[in-house]
């Protein structure tokens, strides 16, 4: 009304542009803490992968430590090349 009062129509407009310095604060502030939690995460899955991949390459402790044994078995042809 106090807008009104100096020229008419001033009040919707006012409240219109306050209303979006308002929402444009709120998602700024949303922007950047996902920004935030995406760089955390960023973090987490590069040492997950950097731990995956020495596990895998057997860098770290034994290969069984899992509780899982792979063996390499050659299977010799039956009837073929013996005597």
């Amino acid at each position: 009304m106090e807008a009104n009062a100096y020229k008419e129509g001033w009040g919707q407009i006012i409240f219109n542009t306050a209303n979006e310095m308002v929402n444009h604060d709120r998602f700024r502030e949303r922007s950047e803490r996902v920004a935030a939690d995406a760089a955390e995460e960023r973090k987490w899955w590069d040492e997950k992968r950097a731990r995956s991949t020495r596990e895998l390459l057997g860098e770290e402790g034994t290969s069984d430590s899992d509780g899982v044994i792979v063996e390499n078995v050659k299977k010799a042809g039956k009837g073929k090349g013996k005597k």
